[in-house]
């Protein structure tokens, strides 16, 4: 617990939809150096991960019939003609915030915001897939997967091997490997249904990547190593939201 107060407190945030901080955007230059590359797991079949979509150049993903869900901070100041854009082409216009745990920029960032960096949205028309949510704790023996659009990668990338490392009230610290792009995106874990059989559930939503240097140069350098990832954790009221809109 030591350490996340440690690191949120001294590091280098990064909360990132759309561009990095030093002014890159996604339609820059791709950069390559990340030594490994993280492939949908193809077992799934390419329509598990269909809900996973861009949203202002961060991710975002169906949660129902006609609602997604992001960070808080992918929709600072979102624009009216804002989409939703999912990996087969397909578009949706931004109809409304519904709710969001905060109103969050991407400047002077502390842990309790990250906490709360979560944000619902409807969108028109109707979205053929969505994910399950789970508000379940979460334990260190549970593996994760974490899926969005990094920026230093064309695509989807999925990391499907990483580990669930501490919480802070409702902000989990995890080692899954992404970089600015991949804010808003699920964050899941594979768990027992009703019916007792393994799916995956959306367990948090990823907010943030730290990097322990002053100056934030470890976001491709030697990133497995030195950074940090933080996601905002599903709650019971984030659910509870997500049910209500199911019901309009």
């Amino acid at each position: 617990m030591k350490q996340i107060f440690y690191v949120v407190a001294f590091s280098f945030v990064i909360l990132a939809c759309g561009k990095f901080p030093n002014g890159n955007t996604q339609s820059e230059k791709i950069s390559e150096k990340r030594n490994s590359v993280y492939e949908p797991d193809a077992r799934q079949g390419a329509e598990a991960w269909l809900p996973v979509g861009r949203l202002r150049g961060g991710t975002a993903f169906a949660v129902g019939p006609h609602t997604i869900m992001t960070a808080a901070h992918c929709v600072h100041n979102l624009s009216s003609d804002a989409k939703f854009e999912m990996q087969n082409g397909k578009t949706f216009k931004i109809k409304n915030i519904v709710a969001q745990g905060a109103k969050i920029s991407t400047r002077n960032v502390n842990a309790t915001e990250m906490a709360k960096d979560w944000a619902i949205l409807n969108v028109e028309g109707a979205l053929a897939k969505y994910f399950r949510l789970s508000s379940f704790p979460i334990s260190s023996a549970e593996t994760l997967q974490l899926a969005g659009y990094s920026q230093d990668r064309v695509g989807l990338t999925v990391d499907s091997k990483c580990r669930f490392r501490g919480l802070w009230e409702t902000l989990m610290y995890h080692d899954c490997g992404m970089t600015p792009g991949a804010s808003g995106g699920p964050i899941f874990s594979r768990r027992k249904d009703s019916d007792h059989s393994d799916d995956y559930y959306v367990v948090a939503v990823q907010s943030a990547q730290v990097c322990p240097r002053d100056d934030g140069n470890c976001l491709f350098s030697n990133w497995t190593a030195e950074t940090s990832n933080f996601g905002a954790v599903i709650t019971s009221e984030i659910i509870d939201v997500v049910k209500r809109e199911m019901l309009r």
